[in-house]
Formats: C-alpha cells, sequence, structure tokens
C-alpha cells in the first residue's frame, strides 16, 4: 500500500472500500450519497458492498472525482469593457476619412497589439 493513507482502517475495510469505488464508477459516477442509498437499500444485484464501504472509500480517497469534474460549471467570464479616448476636434476635421483600429491586450504583465488596421476612404 502506498504510504500510511489507510491508518486505522482493516485490510479488509480497504478492499471493500476499493471495491466500492470501483463499482461507484462503473454505475455511471452516481452521487455518493445516490449510491449509499442503493447499496443500502439493497437495489444493487450481485453487489456485496456495505454502505460503510462507501464511507470509507470517501475518508480514504477523497471525493469521487469523476463526478466532481463531470459535474462541475464553467465560470462565466468578465465582459469585454470597451474604452474610448477623446480625439480633438481639429484631428478629426482633417481626417475625416481615416479609421485606426487596434487590439490591445494584457497577457502576463506584458502589453501586446494583436491587430492594427488603418482604413482611408479618399
Amino acid at each position: 500500500m502506498r504510504g500510511n493513507y489507510a491508518e486505522g482502517f482493516t485490510k479488509k475495510e480497504v478492499l471493500e472500500a476499493k471495491t466500492a469505488r470501483q463499482q461507484q464508477g462503473m454505475k455511471g459516477s452516481v452521487k455518493e450519497k445516490d449510491y449509499r442509498g442503493l447499496v443500502s437499500s439493497h437495489l444493487l444485484k450481485h453487489s456485496n458492498v456495505s454502505p460503510a464501504a462507501v464511507s470509507n472509500a470517501r475518508s480514504l480517497f477523497g471525493p469521487d472525482l469523476a463526478n466532481i469534474r463531470g459535474k462541475t460549471a464553467r465560470i462565466k467570464p468578465a465582459a469585454l469593457v470597451e474604452n474610448y479616448v477623446a480625439i480633438p476636434k481639429d484631428l478629426v476635421f482633417v481626417n475625416k476619412h481615416l479609421t485606426l483600429v487596434a487590439d490591445v491586450f494584457l497577457w502576463m504583465d506584458y502589453l501586446s497589439c494583436s491587430r492594427f488596421r488603418r482604413e482611408s476612404n479618399l
């Protein structure tokens, strides 16, 4: 066995906990609470897992990662903020048909420009 993660448990309890976790994964990674209910109600045929083994599996191995990874929701990204720069009227009057576009972003404390476009409608 790896390290002392099974300290306080007998070999039989550790093997039952491993079996419980494997069978939980085979059932489609049902929630631990639901799986414990299935086991305690004897709704699973040919299953020799006890509800205590399900609890021991969580104590020994932590939460079921397949459940956590599959049911975790994505965090919504921050909204796009558009910043407009005030341009003097004289400059706008002289360059009526000139459009400047730049995509600037900050990445790992470095300022970068991904696109710079200049259009002239003369």
